[in-house]
């Protein structure tokens, strides 16, 4: 079960632009983020706070891209955390 959250001020955590949608998962302490750019993905907050805070590698943010956009082709949004495809 999912609750909509305000997206207002929330920025994607790979590009920085404002998101379309910023949504809190129920039972875990994660978002999923819908980017124009970027696209869908969950992102936990811990994972978000250590992309942000840049302590991981350009290869492995461009992995995370590639991933995502893979996943969203297929009408999927990509989970970070667990790097699997979500319904």
């Amino acid at each position: 079960m999912i609750n909509q959250k305000d997206s207002a001020g929330q920025r994607c955590v790979f590009c920085g632009r404002l998101v379309n949608s910023y949504t809190p998962v129920d039972g875990i302490s994660a978002h999923d983020v819908d980017c124009m750019v970027c696209g869908r993905y969950r992102v936990s907050e811990d994972r978000e706070s250590r992309i942000l805070k840049k302590q991981f590698s350009r290869r492995t943010r461009a992995a995370y891209l590639s991933a995502i956009r893979s996943s969203n082709a297929e009408g999927r949004r990509y989970s970070i955390d667990d790097g699997r495809s979500l319904t």
